[in-house]
């Protein structure tokens, strides 16, 4: 998607951050996915090309059990906007 606000091109990346526990709740999981958005939050991007336009935002997260039915399996998406040259 493109961005021309401010003469400025960029495109929408969306990265899915995941982490796992075998601890016998979610819990482990809920706090991990926590402190990865709250890091997110003050976080300064800085990319060997290009910049990061604006701030990333969380699209959601979700927790759930994997198919061996002893892990937890917690997922984080988050969307950037990229500058393009």
């Amino acid at each position: 998607q493109n961005d021309d606000a401010q003469c400025i091109r960029a495109s929408e990346i969306t990265i899915q951050l995941d982490v796992w526990s075998r601890k016998p709740s979610s819990a482990e999981c809920r706090k991990i996915i926590d402190a990865l958005k709250r890091r997110l939050e003050v976080f300064e991007y800085t990319l060997s090309a290009n910049a990061v336009v604006g701030e990333g935002y969380v699209e959601g997260d979700r927790i759930f059990r994997d198919a061996d039915g002893r892990t937890w399996h917690g997922v984080l998406t988050v969307t950037f906007n990229v500058e393009q040259n």
